[in-house]
């Protein structure tokens, strides 16, 4: 029976950690933006349709454009 509570409140700490995680991502969307370009551009996409899907990101979103 222990093990049963622990697996519970191992499950619940595990849920409110992931919770906590998305709702930090959802909390800047301009980090988030940026963060996808960085993956784009690490993958190794064209550069140019990297800067435009961040473009697009950011003024969706009302950030500041970028500087290229």
């Amino acid at each position: 029976m222990k093990l049963r509570g622990f697996s519970l409140a191992a499950m619940a700490a595990f849920a409110f950690a992931s919770a906590a995680s998305l709702t930090a991502t959802a909390a800047d969307p301009c980090d988030a933006c940026w963060r996808t370009y960085n993956k784009c551009i690490e993958v190794g996409s064209d550069p140019g349709y990297c800067e435009y899907k961040v473009t697009e990101c950011l003024a969706r979103y009302g950030c500041p454009a970028p500087p290229f």
